[in-house]
């Protein structure tokens, strides 16, 4: 059987995490073109406050001719502020597919200059905060209260502070987000674990994770799905998510 969460997982990290992640040094913008939206400050957001055009900013963003000039602009004033909720980050011994999977999309917005703060569990000998690949992460609790921990570590540290998206990485116990942050959500799931929770876990705990699933239709209606595969559209789909507010992307393979 494949693993693809946990020390033997099929992409392992590398011990002591991946690699530092270049930072690109920062150039002279010029003047911002008219009707361009706010850059980030006190009172003010950048870019727009709904998850899907947010994702098709950063898309188009990429896909843009880098023109002299108008390229710098459009890169400047349209850079973000993400936060990301996953139970591990990549430094923590038992990272696996779920956290590669999310820093390879994150590290890539670090590179185009955006800002990302990731919450995850504390592990034993972790810093409470330190910068991972250009990130800012934040841990609190355990493997088994870290859902509650984030939460109240969100609102200890973060809730002073505006995003333009929260990622949420529903691949264990959900965080139940839209509770309780004030921006856009963005549900990533690569997986649910239904049933199948029942052959991994004891039957107490099974049916904690399964209870905890059973709520993701009423806490997260509204929001905006991104799967990694088709089959985990058509579980979503199953526990009342509709089909239209489900995108799938699957995932990419590095051959560098």
């Amino acid at each position: 059987m494949v693993q693809l969460d946990g020390p033997r997982a099929l992409l392992p990290l590398a011990p002591g995490g991946p690699a530092p992640v270049p930072r690109r040094a920062a150039a002279p913008l010029p003047a911002a073109p008219a009707g361009a939206l706010p850059a980030h400050g006190p009172g003010a957001r950048a870019g727009p406050q709904e998850p899907d055009r947010l994702l098709h900013l950063l898309r188009d963003r990429r896909a843009r001719p880098k023109r002299a000039g108008e390229f710098l602009a459009f890169r400047g004033f349209y850079r973000v502020k993400l936060l990301a909720f996953n139970w591990r980050d990549p430094r923590h011994p038992e990272a696996g597919g779920a956290e590669l999977h999310l820093a390879e999309i994150l590290t890539r917005a670090v590179r185009d200059g955006d800002q990302v703060t990731w919450l995850a569990e504390a592990f034993p000998g972790s810093k409470p905060e330190e910068e991972v690949q250009g990130m800012r992460v934040l841990r609190a609790g355990s493997w088994y209260n870290a859902h509650l921990a984030l939460a109240q570590l969100y609102r200890r540290k973060l809730r002073g502070e505006r995003f333009d998206l929260v990622l949420e990485d529903i691949n264990k116990v959900p965080f139940f987000t839209p509770w309780y942050v004030r921006d856009p959500v963005l549900a990533v799931v690569p997986h649910l674990f239904g049933s199948s929770v029942f052959q991994e876990a004891s039957p107490v705990l099974g049916a904690l994770v399964r209870a905890h699933e059973s709520l993701i239709p009423f806490v997260y209606r509204g929001v905006p799905f991104l799967a990694i595969s088709e089959s985990t559209r058509n579980e979503l789909v199953g526990r009342g998510i509709p089909r239209e507010r489900i995108d799938v992307v699957r995932c990419g393979l590095d051959q560098s």
